[in-house]
């Protein structure tokens, strides 16, 4: 019964959802700070495209 975890992407649904939540408040967090939505979008859209770019870097996982 032992299956392996549901991946999105090849990375863990757990993994998908820390990187979601972190860009959702790091977004969240510079546009309250700046007072500026386009800040927001901004840094959210940098985190995004940098999780991208490291997901695209890292290895397959052996199995």
């Amino acid at each position: 019964m032992d299956r392996p975890p549901t991946t999105i992407a090849g990375v863990e649904v757990g993994v998908v959802i820390l990187a979601a939540a972190l860009c959702l408040i790091g977004g969240v967090s510079v546009a309250l700070l700046q007072g500026s939505v386009f800040a927001g979008i901004a840094s959210a859209s940098a985190l995004f495209a940098g999780i991208l770019l490291t997901m695209g870097m890292l290895p397959d996982s052996a199995t």
